[in-house]
């Protein structure tokens, strides 16, 4: 009488390797892709709670200010500013919010991210330069544009 045998033949180790690895590859690369969306829509987010910030500070004419609030890109920061046109931030009288500095540079921010400023009271924005939208990308993924009209109103 011959023992039996029990356990696994190589061959079946193997392809249950292979199968396990199949799987763990496919879910990185999904985790990887979700990471990536939540990223750029957690930026995007940002970018448009400061642009509603600084219009609702302009519309309340929060500190008595003449000329309205703005939110300008500066130094991988975003600044919500006052009383001025440029986006030099000022300690003690400006907000600074840091920027996600992969997608500021993807997104080339530097150089594209406009500056917008409501007037007080009506809320109405002049971006500069005329007609300028806000793209995010981190080189791969490109999320919708955010824009903003003459009224104010701002669009993502």
């Amino acid at each position: 009488m011959i023992p039996s045998q029990h356990g696994f033949t190589l061959f079946e180790i193997l392809v249950v390797i292979a199968i396990v690895g199949l799987i763990l590859a496919f879910g990185t690369v999904a985790n990887v892709s979700l990471i990536t969306g939540d990223t750029l829509r957690s930026e995007q987010s940002t970018i448009v709670s400061l642009l509603e910030k600084a219009r609702s500070r302009a519309m309340a004419n929060m500190r008595d200010s003449s000329q309205g609030h703005g939110v300008c890109f500066n130094n991988g920061t975003y600044v919500i500013f006052h009383d001025r046109t440029t986006c030099t931030p000022t300690t003690g009288t400006d907000e600074v919010v840091p920027a996600n500095s992969i997608i500021a540079t993807a997104s080339n921010f530097s150089t594209t991210f406009p500056t917008v400023m409501f007037s007080r009271l009506s809320g109405r924005a002049t971006v500069m330069p005329s007609g300028a939208t806000i793209i995010l990308t981190d080189g791969t993924t490109t999320l919708r544009a955010i824009d903003i009209n003459d009224e104010g109103a701002i669009n993502w």
